[in-house]
């Protein structure tokens, strides 16, 4: 599932291209690196795509994965995903990449960004989400800081979660 912010176009690409990039990976041996290698190559793909026609739309992403009865999910931005047992109870399978998680402000600090207020938080004052697809704008650019800087680091390290099926 992706959810584009500043147009469709990257959105589109993640929800067309995102499977067969984890599927080129191991994904049955290393479900985990499958999903961290496809949403980075994304990404990648997706900026120099971007940058060769101008575009600056970006999108977030929840992605799950099922290997020999474990369920694996990954997620960039604040896309999310849960998980509802037959008892009715829902777990949180996936954490929102957002400016005010403390966490994700020192990395983006550290990275040389900045998180203003500006109605919510934001990096650069700019993007409500610390980790996302794309974003390589001409607002990030004049305000100093080039996300495409953030992008092995922001999806590389984007955590999976896991969780096995049974009959609970």
């Amino acid at each position: 599932m992706s959810d584009g912010h500043g147009g469709a176009r990257c959105s589109s690409y993640v929800s067309q291209n995102l499977h067969d990039l984890i599927f080129a990976h191991n994904y049955s041996e290393q479900p985990q690196l499958a999903l961290q290698e496809g949403f980075k190559e994304l990404d990648r793909h997706w900026l120099e795509m971007a940058q060769l026609n101008g575009w600056d739309d970006g999108s977030t992403g929840v992605c799950c994965l099922l290997v020999e009865r474990v369920l694996y999910v990954a997620n960039a931005g604040d896309s999310r995903a849960v998980l509802c047992s037959k008892g009715g109870r829902a777990v949180d399978m996936s954490a929102d990449h957002k400016p005010a998680r403390e966490d994700e402000k020192q990395r983006i600090e550290k990275l040389g960004g900045r998180i203003i207020h500006y109605g919510t938080w934001r990096v650069q004052g700019v993007l409500a989400v610390t980790r996302s697809y794309g974003n390589s704008t001409d607002i990030m650019r004049r305000n100093h800081f080039d996300m495409r800087s953030l992008s092995h680091r922001r999806l590389c390290s984007c955590p999976v979660r896991s969780v096995s099926a049974t009959a609970s």
